[in-house]
């Protein structure tokens, strides 16, 4: 993290960072974000004495700082408040910091005399709450709502603040956004209906794509519950003694079931199904089965009363339940579901099996939203996230609901497609047969499906209409590229291919190479390219640019988010790719670029006479500071436009075409098509016309898996002295899965040097091991070694 000291004009002075080389360093830092108050606090020191000598910087760290950053994509701008905001030794330096308006927070609001009913910007107004601040209001979810409110004595603006948006039923946040240069824009208060459980979210977002398992990100869920404030029967009065006796109402749950009603010539309110479980034992009528608490309200008409009824049904009328839950710290900073990190007010589904009621469920389902959220970069073992707002959830999914999911399921499912041979797939001088038959699979299911149809070809031209076909050697001049399609409802749901080849004994010394490529077009002219794509590791890559404010250093606002997390890229070789034009430039100059700013890499050199190109480097990092990037520049005139476009960071030393992240990607941006051909060079053709192509992706397409055979001792070996370990490893949207080898089974098969399948060592190595061992008993001159996984049950 980039932070940005500023002076007491909100001037940038000095940087601090743990990532840029040569910046001063923080630590012992935390910060925590409270969603009721709608503020966050930072605390964090800083070495002032280093090798026994006084740093310079040290004269910027004082009562007069302040201090602005960016975490999660959200800026703050922070200032030392509170009982010690500083606390200052001989060789450090620490602070304690908060987001909100000095005024705000010391300032005290007089006592409020009033009669009448106004909407919230008129007691903002009149107390002067925000009027005197950089502080606007933005989104306003209650400005049509009116409330009578006094206050008799006095408070801070802040707590003041906090009480009017409480009299109007709802909760709040403050949006910092930052110039360029590190210094405040604007502060806008955001003013949202108070979350009700059900439609209304409030602050942050109903993430429905995130549900937090017990023992995958979440360590403990404990249950505690209270009686205090007990009820399931209220009489209501609004203001001027305003009386709802003639109003009728009804609550319908989700089972369709009245749970609280307020009946017309009746002035109390009821929740029956409370008294139900909780009825009053020690009532001397016992016909009076309800608990009866009443409460007198400042509302003008009976909806709103009726409204502020169920509310308190909904939160008293049922025992409370308080939960507390103990996340992974790893899940605090970690993209999640579909989106990115949570954060403060968002709404989760939290699971725990371990709980069974009374009716003998076993599960416990559970709603809550993140309260408050607390991140340490230098001790990221006490990230935490604290969860309030807790409403057990029905775990159990209807009969008709299952069967639709189910539907669902199996729809997405994609088929595999193999083809199985009776004698191999290669001939030798012109005699032999082999028959090819055809199979496709449902995902991982062990069964055959069998298709409506099957269409074979031989190099394009279609040969036959059945599941199995014969090929003769003498049929076969060279190669020959056989492959299926299979037809399912009407639709071709699978496909595969295999070249056969056949080989004279008089081609001395010469060995055959299978040679395969992609591309998004049937001919193969679309796209080619002969690495299959990795999947971008950063967000936001496909176009971006800004202009430069002068020759200075310049660092964008807008950023390229990491699509994963942190830890996952360290210490591993990554490759940067992108393009670069530059627009806008007038005289003689030079400078530089780079849009990885906060990740690595080194700066791509441009001037008045290098305005465009393309960037490419391999980096390995040891640490990252950082999880969102952004353009950096230097040395280009005020104006100087420059855009990046096609930018990519990805696994490995090899660049691969350009892919947007894993979060974004869609199935047309993966290659339709594969091509292959076999040949005794050892190199591929970059021409399209060599390779037979077929379908590997259709419109239902899923990101494919990817095997890769690794060695632990390379792949050539002299003198006989062969001695390595190979490894079959699974990847799937950049990622490794099955890490354990237990979800696939793994079947290796060895070719020898002419092109014959070597049946004994097969057949002795057809237990499934995720890795084997190879020696030179395994091996005569040279032979090929093939790993198939299939996915287990």
């Amino acid at each position: 993290m980039l932070i940005n000291v500023l002076d007491v004009n909100l001037q940038k002075v000095a940087f601090l960072s743990n990532d840029v080389p040569g910046l001063p360093n923080y630590y012992d830092d935390e910060f925590h974000e409270y969603r009721d108050q709608g503020a966050a606090t930072f605390k964090f020191t800083v070495k002032k004495v280093i090798n026994n000598k006084l740093q310079s910087y040290a004269r910027f760290l004082n009562g007069q700082s302040y201090f602005s950053f960016q975490i999660d994509g959200n800026d703050y701008l922070m200032t030392p408040a509170s009982e010690q905001a500083i606390h200052e030794t001989s060789e450090e330096i620490s602070f304690f910091c908060v987001s909100l308006d000095r005024e705000l927070m010391s300032e005290q609001a007089n006592p409020l005399v009033n009669t009448s009913s106004h909407n919230i910007q008129w007691y903002f107004d009149q107390m002067g709450l925000i009027s005197n601040t950089q502080i606007t209001i933005g989104i306003n979810e209650v400005s049509n709502l009116t409330r009578t409110i006094n206050y008799d004595g006095q408070e801070t603006k802040l707590a003041r603040l906090i009480s009017v948006i409480g009299n109007f039923d709802a909760e709040f946040e403050f949006i910092t956004k930052l110039n360029n240069d590190g210094s405040l824009d604007s502060v806008t208060l955001n003013i949202y209906k108070e979350n009700d459980g059900l439609d209304i979210q409030g602050v942050g977002k109903k993430r429905d794509d995130v549900r937090l398992i017990f023992g995958e990100n979440i360590q403990a869920v404990e249950r505690d519950v209270s009686t205090e404030g007990f009820l399931n029967a209220t009489t209501v009065t609004g203001a001027d003694n305003l009386s709802w006796k003639s109003a009728s109402f009804s609550y319908t749950n989700d089972d369709g079931v009245e749970e609280f009603y307020k009946r017309a010539g009746d002035n109390t309110a009821y929740a029956p199904l409370s008294a139900k479980i909780y009825p009053a034992q020690l009532s001397k009528d016992k016909d009076d089965i309800w608990t009866r608490i009443d409460f007198t309200t400042e509302y003008k008409n009976v909806n709103d009363m009726w409204a502020y009824a169920v509310r308190q049904f909904k939160q008293y009328a049922y025992h409370q339940v308080t939960y507390t839950v103990t996340p992974s710290s790893k899940l605090v900073n970690a993209e999640i579901g579909d989106g990115p990190p949570l954060a403060k007010g968002d709404t989760v589904i939290i699971q725990d099996n371990n709980y069974i009621d009374i009716d003998g469920n076993v599960g416990l389902l559970l709603s809550a939203r993140v309260s408050e959220k607390i991140v340490s970069e230098t001790h990221p073992e006490n990230n935490k996230l604290i969860f309030s707002n807790f409403k057990k959830q029905q775990s159990e999914a209807s009969a008709d609901i299952q069967a639709i999911v189910n539907q669902l399921v199996d729809a997405a499912t994609p088929y595999i497609g193999s083809i199985s041979t009776t004698n191999g797939t290669q001939f030798k001088n012109g005699t032999g047969s082999t028959t090819l038959s055809a199979h496709i699979y449902k995902g991982s299911a062990t069964t055959e499906t069998i298709a409506d149809s099957y269409e074979w070809s031989k190099d394009g031209t279609v040969v036959a209409n059945a599941q199995t076909i014969t090929v003769d050697a003498s049929g076969v001049v060279d190669k020959a590229v056989y492959s299926f399609k299979a037809t399912v409802g009407g639709k071709v749901v699978g496909s595969q291919s295999v070249t056969i080849t056949n080989v004279d004994d008089g081609i001395a010394g010469k060995t055959s190479y299978t040679h395969v490529a992609y591309a998004n077009s049937a001919d193969g002219t679309d796209g080619f390219t002969t690495v299959y794509p990795n999947l971008n590791l950063l967000k936001n890559t496909k176009s971006q640019s800004y202009t430069s404010t002068g020759t200075a250093e310049n660092i964008s606002s807008n950023t390229y988010p990491l699509d994963g997390v942190i830890a996952d890229i360290l210490n591993k070789p990554l490759t940067i790719t992108y393009n670069y034009a530059i627009t806008n430039s007038s005289g003689t100059w030079s400078g530089t670029i780079r849009p990885t700013y906060g990740l690595g890499g080194t700066n791509q050199s441009v001037s008045n006479a290098n305005l465009s190109g393309t960037h490419k480097e391999t980096i390995t990092l040891a640490g990252v500071g950082f999880n969102s990037y952004r353009i950096v520049t230097s040395g280009l005139p005020a104006g100087t436009t420059v855009t990046i476009t096609n930018l990519k960071v990805e696994f490995g030393s090899i660049a691969t075409p350009y892919m947007p992240s894993v979060t974004e990607v869609k199935t047309s941006d993966y290659p339709s098509y594969i091509g292959t051909y076999s040949d005794d060079k050892i190199s591929d053709s970059t021409k399209s016309t060599d390779y037979t192509w077929s379908l590997i992706r259709g419109n239902d397409g899923v990101s494919p898996i990817n095997l890769i055979i690794e060695s632990s001792n390379g792949y050539q070996f002299k003198n006989n002295i062969i001695n390595t370990t190979f490894t079959a490893i699974l990847y799937q949207n950049n990622k490794e899965i099955d890490s354990d080898g237990t979800k696939f089974a793994y079947i290796w098969s060895k070719t020898n040097s002419d092109g014959t399948v070597d049946t004994a060592w097969n057949l002795a190595h057809q237990t499934s091991r995720k890795s084997i061992t190879i020696t030179n008993s395994d091996v005569w001159q040279r032979a090929t070694f093939d790993c198939t996984a299939e996915p287990l049950n």
